[in-house]
């Protein structure tokens, strides 16, 4: 193959070569810094039963105007963003991209009524470390107040309007911190290294991590998992039939109808009397309360029965999640800790619910390529955690 050197300029301009040469190393880039995904962080706010997980890193319009948004798997169909003049929220006025979708413009799921779809750039970190600007990203502004700490929802439900879809990303990971004062966790969107530090080394946690059958509702924007069967302390509850689990980063605390509930309650305070945890008066809205100073701690959090919850796996070949004290036992008081497990009542979809509390401190990948739940268990067994994440 010929070269071009400086005298093949004669047929083909020098500064015609410059500039395709500038385009193609622009375009490569943005591909290669598109592909290699986006990074956020997540913080921990609110209360320990009424916790709020909040992305920032996210910043909307031109110039960027930094925001803090609350990340939603189930609740928020697309992106929530409170528009106003007030100081900590976007306001559109400062952006010279921002647009109002006009009434007819066919988007669904549609918004309610008092709010009103836009469109504006997005900026986020990837993971090469750089800004990438995302133009074009469909949001609803909304001039109701959101809670206090956050300025919008950063939708990462399977819908056309969620986060995930817009940024052309097949799949995206999180790590929820245990409590206020954990350093930042993160929040990964496409393809990211899923490195962790593990003084004195780093490891990926990819390797390690199990993978359930993760079924997506793309009418509901939800995701769920098939729940067959649960184990305490060796002892199975054995379902008649298996549950599904919606995965939620809004509710608090796992919820099981109420008839399995029951029996799940009654094998836990079983084997819980047999390691001498002391029952006291409950603590809404949990029903199963003991005395703090009657339950050891261990390297996995407080002492309690460990758990098994066994999900329906790929390829025919179930998988197990082990549940330890970390995220089965929440201190509601200096003498008091509850079991975090609640009776959702009836069996509907909305009564059996995965919560954040079970979640946090595990490592999780939705696969929506492949429709697999990745989950790595509690990073304590990893000897390390969500804040150590390398970002």
């Amino acid at each position: 193959m010929a070269l071009l050197r400086p005298s093949s300029c004669v047929t083909l301009s020098c500064s015609t070569l410059k500039t395709l040469l500038l385009l193609l190393i622009s375009s490569a880039f943005m591909v290669t810094a598109t592909a290699a995904g986006f990074v956020a962080r997540i913080s921990y706010s609110g209360s320990v039963l009424s916790p709020l997980f909040i992305a920032s890193n996210i910043s909307i319009g031109t110039p960027a105007q930094p925001q803090r948004l609350l990340i939603s798997t189930d609740s928020a169909s697309y992106i929530l963003v409170r528009c106003t003049h007030d100081a900590g929220f976007f306001n559109p006025r400062l952006s010279s991209s921002f647009v109002y979708l006009k009434r007819g413009d066919l988007v669904t799921p549609r918004p309610r009524r008092s709010d009103r779809l836009a469109m504006d750039t997005f900026l986020l970190r990837s993971s090469r470390g750089r800004w990438i600007a995302i133009p074009k990203v469909t949001f609803a502004c909304t001039s109701s107040i959101l809670g206090l700490g956050y300025s919008g929802i950063a939708s990462l439900t399977p819908t056309k309007q969620g986060l995930p879809a817009q940024l052309r990303v097949r799949k995206f990971a999180y790590c929820l911190p245990s409590s206020s004062t954990d350093q930042p966790t993160p929040l990964l969107l496409g393809n990211v290294p899923y490195t962790f530090l593990m003084s004195p080394v780093s490891f990926d946690i990819s390797q390690y991590l199990a993978r359930a059958k993760l079924y997506v509702n793309h009418n509901s924007g939800s995701f769920s998992v098939n729940l067959k069967n649960i184990t305490i302390e060796g002892e199975p509850l054995g379902l008649k039939s298996p549950l599904k689990l919606r995965i939620s980063s809004m509710d608090p605390f796992t919820k099981i109808p109420g008839g399995i509930y029951r029996r799940m309650r009654s094998i836990f305070l079983k084997k819980a009397a047999a390691r001498g945890m002391k029952i006291v008066q409950s603590h809404p809205p949990f029903d199963t309360c003991f005395n703090s100073s009657s339950i050891g701690f261990s390297r996995v959090g407080p002492a309690a029965p460990p758990m098994e919850l066994e999900l329906t796996g790929v390829g025919g070949k179930d998988v197990g999640w082990s549940v330890f004290g970390f995220n089965s036992i929440v201190s509601v008081s200096d003498e008091k800790s509850c079991w975090a497990f609640l009776d959702g009542g009836a069996q509907t979809h909305s009564t059996s619910v995965l919560g954040t509390f079970q979640q946090q401190g595990n490592f999780f990948e939705f696969d929506l390529q492949n429709s697999t739940l990745g989950f790595s268990g509690h990073l304590n067994f990893f000897r390390t955690s969500c804040s150590n994440f390398a970002f």
